[in-house]
């Protein structure tokens, strides 16, 4: 196999950084990742062990061929991808934390063996079953997009019909709504500094 200094590792970065957070969809809130201390080298691998141990031998093959510096560049974009689970589990629950990390070692998998399929090209029989390998994984991340895709609208559904229900409520309340709108914009800061001062006293 020819080898090619960092472009396997180069090759994993980009697969990692494609790998998209699967649940928050143009959030209203704005909310944004938490700024969390990265996972430790063996916890990143651990984890990965754990939740996608089809990849493993991937980061082998880089640091074998591409040295350590390349393989803890590698496990450092890696351990990012774990913190962006461990955010998606938090707010949209584990079902949408274990697609975003499915897509994440998907892709790491399917670039692999891109690379893989370029390097033997002398072998035309080992290319052969690197593309048959590299069509079963294209096939699997289409099915896993599809069950994303559903999982999505399942979703958009719930929060559609919650604002639904909001819209029914407001339309059938709109004068006392309106009351309580006006009962915040004047007095409302006044109430806050009574509050406070109350529980000064």
């Amino acid at each position: 196999m020819k080898t090619h200094p960092l472009m396997l590792a180069t090759i994993l970065m980009a697969a990692l950084g494609l790998a998209l957070p699967t649940a928050i969809i143009a959030d209203e809130d704005g909310r944004k990742l938490i700024k969390t201390p990265a996972p430790t080298k063996e916890a990143t691998l651990k984890f990965y062990a754990a939740h996608a141990k089809q990849v493993l031998p991937i980061f082998d093959t880089v640091r074998e061929f591409e040295g350590d510096e390349a393989y803890d560049i590698v496990l450092e974009e890696a351990a990012e991808r774990i913190l962006e689970y461990e955010q998606i589990k938090r707010e949209d629950g584990e079902e949408m934390a274990d697609l975003f990390f499915e897509e994440v070692r998907l892709g790491m998998e399917i670039h692999a063996l891109v690379f893989k399929y370029h390097e033997i090209d002398e072998d035309e029989d080992e290319q052969g079953e690197t593309m048959e390998a590299l069509r079963e994984k294209l096939a699997e991340q289409l099915q896993h997009a599809l069950k994303t895709s559903k999982a999505e609208l399942e979703w958009l559904n719930e929060e559609a019909a919650a604002l639904e229900e909001e819209i029914e409520e407001l339309s059938s309340n709109t004068e006392e709504a309106v009351e309580e709108e006006l009962e915040e914009l004047l007095f409302g800061e006044d109430e806050e500094e009574d509050e406070e001062s109350g529980e000064d006293e």
